[in-house]
């Protein structure tokens, strides 16, 4: 399972590894884990994705803590703020996440899916950014993120911006032009692997399907469902089973349907096809999740399936755009919203919403 670093990735490796060790002169020395560079997608501070324990323990030592559950055990390095609690923002110098193989501790069997880097760290993308950058400078250099979540902690709001086809996220301290960014994060292109099951079979989705996730709720351009956009198939299956109905939409993207064996569908994926095989797999990442009856979950000021279309409008706005199409017959108007990430289908005869997309923004 092990992944050889891409060409271009093992150029940036090799080449700064040239710059730490090959100067001569009485510079600091830059061989140490502070100074690996950023490489999304495949490494950071010189611990490689898919990396055993034993390999990252050459790099960092052994971890001071560690911490199994779901299918993941997270090993700690280097405490940097006494006391609070341990997943707490910019707590630790290094932060490994492996994918357990089962038993719950670190072994032979277990990969690094993720690896975080906070203050002491020096290291930077192929660009120059990293701890001291803006996530201005990020974007400029990666393109906008896929996904933004937010959190608040000890009085103070921490940002994760999400580059999840890039393999690549940060956190940061505030928003707007003074956020101070705190932790680095890479990961495999796709965002972090979900958590390995070993012998599960997936059987394909009947009846309710919304019967562990029917008031989950609708956040505009970033979940809906249970399912997060940039979220692999995998967790899809974990949550609904296979498909009722799969495919692929050409331009590098396949979709996947559950009607819960009868009927139209009730919830619709859009996904990049990761691998080119023109069907939805593990690996390939969530862009649009959407939702129609009997789905019970609202955006945060109460707009569901069912709300009219005034409501729409007192939570967004009027569309930035719109559209109406024939759908079953019957005349739908469509409201899209792509600046937050959602759009709405309203029957036009009713004013009331049929369905709900939730997009990448």
């Amino acid at each position: 399972m092990k992944r050889a670093l891409c060409g271009a990735a093992l150029t940036v490796l090799l080449f700064a590894a040239a710059l730490a060790g090959g100067c001569g002169g009485g510079g600091p020395d830059t061989s140490g884990p502070e100074y690996g560079p950023v490489v999304p997608g495949y490494s950071l501070a010189w611990v490689n994705i898919d990396s055993t324990p034993a390999e990252v323990s050459e790099v960092l030592g052994g971890p001071d803590e560690t911490r199994s559950g779901d299918g993941y055990i997270h090993a700690f390095y280097g405490r940097i703020a006494e006391g609070g609690e341990q997943d707490a923002p910019g707590a630790w110098n290094y932060v490994v996440v492996f994918q357990d193989d089962g038993d719950g501790e670190p072994g032979e069997g277990d990969r690094v899916g993720q690896v975080e880097a906070s203050a002491p760290y020096h290291g930077t993308t192929v660009n120059g950014n990293g701890l001291e950058s803006t996530p201005r400078d990020f974007f400029n250099e990666l393109g906008e993120c896929d996904g933004v979540s937010r959190a608040e902690y000890g009085g103070q709001t921490y940002v994760t911006y999400v580059f999840s086809r890039r393999g690549f996220a940060f956190v940061a301290r505030g928003e707007g032009e003074d956020a101070e960014i705190v932790t680095l994060m890479v990961t495999s292109r796709g965002g972090l692997a979900p958590s390995r099951r070993k012998g599960k079979e997936y059987r394909e989705a009947v009846g309710d399907i919304f019967r562990a996730t029917k008031t989950e709720p609708v956040l505009p351009g970033s979940a809906c469902a249970g399912i997060g956009i940039g979220d692999n198939f995998l967790w899809v299956k974990e949550l609904y089973g296979l498909p009722n109905l799969s495919g692929s939409l050409g331009e590098g993207l396949v979709f996947a349907s559950y009607t819960g064996g009868t009927g139209s569908w009730k919830l619709n994926l859009y996904l990049e096809d990761t691998d080119g095989d023109g069907k939805p797999g593990d690996y390939d990442a969530v862009i649009s999740v959407g939702v129609r009856s009997p789905y019970a979950g609202k955006t945060p000021k109460g707009t569901g399936i069912g709300s009219r279309q005034g409501d729409v409008i007192k939570e967004f706005g009027p569309p930035e755009f719109e559209d109406q199409r024939i759908i079953g017959g019957e005349s739908i108007n469509i409201w899209q919203y792509p600046s937050r990430g959602v759009v709405f289908a309203i029957t036009a005869a009713s004013g009331e919403v049929v369905e709900i997309d939730v997009n990448r923004i």
